[in-house]
């Protein structure tokens, strides 16, 4: 949309002067045959920075150092704190818009050029530090709350396992106890007992098979002392079982 004529001759749109560059897209300058104002050809595009959007008119003849002017009004950044990236291309002051190839619907973004962070960060006083528990927010809190609460039941389950198991090994260690002395009972009086000896010995066997396999199930995870009493239970067992064994085959 073009605006008012400048004081020169020129025009503006929205503020832009128009610069005098000779022919742009087939438009002159100055004056026609009429003695009447030639007027230029304008791009719609839209300049962006940030989460910002500008939706801007200007001629086609109107260079990027021009459009610094609407971008500082709409951004606050002064002009010359201003660099714009066209097609991944920084682009200098005196380029012209329709030499760059900007079109209509073409989209500029506006940068904060070095110079001028450095000098914004030099200007922003340092901000005093906070106390380390006013850095999280409530979410923060919150999820510390979650990750500590599922940290403490994984702890509370392992625990809970492991008693569990060392209290399976107990239980089977006082049976076997039992079961020994069976055995013992039963081997000091071999001689007597006959074939009904063999028998007995044949039940022990069996008992003490499935007290193996109750140790198999036994869950380890890990656990170093619930490793090493289920293997001496194991050890102790499959001892029992030869000197039954041993006991049955003599008869």
């Amino acid at each position: 949309m073009l605006g008012r004529r400048g004081d020169r001759g020129g025009w503006t749109s929205r503020g832009i002067p128009i610069r005098g560059r000779g022919r742009v897209r087939g438009f002159g300058r100055g004056r026609g045959p009429s003695n009447r104002p030639m007027t230029y050809p304008t791009v719609k595009l839209k300049l962006t920075h940030k989460a910002k959007k500008i939706h801007v008119e200007a001629p086609a003849n109107a260079t990027f150092g021009d459009l610094k002017v609407l971008a500082s009004q709409d951004t606050g950044i002064p002009p010359e704190g201003i660099s714009f990236l066209f097609r991944g291309r920084k682009k200098a002051d005196n380029e012209v818009l329709s030499l760059a190839g900007v079109r209509n619907g073409a989209e500029v973004k506006i940068m904060e050029n070095e110079q001028y962070r450095q000098q914004k960060a030099a200007e922003q006083p340092e901000e005093p530090a906070e106390p380390a528990f006013l850095a999280f927010s409530e979410a923060d809190a919150a999820a510390a709350r979650a990750a500590a609460a599922k940290e403490a039941a994984l702890q509370k389950t392992q625990v809970s396992v492991r008693d569990q198991a060392l209290s399976a090994i107990e239980g089977i260690r006082q049976q076997v106890d039992g079961l020994e002395q069976q055995a013992n009972e039963l081997m000091q009086q071999q001689q007597h007992d006959g074939p009904a000896g063999s028998r007995t010995a044949a039940g022990l066997i069996e008992t003490l098979t499935q007290k193996l396999l109750a140790l198999d199930n036994v869950p380890v995870e890990g656990d170093q002392e619930v490793r090493q009493k289920r293997k001496a239970e194991i050890n102790r067992i499959n001892q029992l079982l030869d000197r039954l064994e041993s006991h049955r085959t003599k008869q």
